[in-house]
């Protein structure tokens, strides 16, 4: 058997497999948590369909400053409902920020303040 590192990741990230990696992050069923996503744009937006399109989210919760963005992506499927940040943070297990990074140091501290133990925070820079 092969234990370099590229068999392993494919080993980990082969359909079916993923949710095995959960327990490593304290997480334990398969429909494991709500997601809060700040930020559903193109990248926000695509990881909320994939975590509803493969099981991995019981409820992914939308935030985003702008009305309009945040109505399409609800009447796209994107997410399932849209909340203020606070009310966002407060419900989920895992946060997703995906807004321009410029943005981020100011966004992190306040989703940072208001996060309890066994919450999950995680970025992805949009450029």
């Amino acid at each position: 058997m092969d234990n370099s590192p590229e068999n392993a990741a494919k080993a980990v990230f082969a359909p079916g497999n993923l949710l095995r990696v959960i327990p490593i992050a304290g997480l334990y069923s398969n429909n494991w948590m709500k997601t809060a996503i700040i930020g559903i744009g193109l990248i926000g937006g695509s990881f909320g369909l994939k975590l509803k399109a493969n099981g991995l989210s019981e409820e992914v919760i939308g935030v985003d400053n702008s009305p309009e963005n945040a109505a399409k992506a609800v009447s796209l499927g994107l997410v399932d409902r849209i909340l203020p940040l606070e009310q966002a943070v407060e419900e989920a297990e895992l946060i997703v920020i995906a807004t321009p990074v410029d943005s981020i140091p100011v966004l992190a501290v306040k989703v940072l303040n208001r996060v309890r133990p066994g919450q999950v925070v995680m970025d992805m820079w949009a450029i």
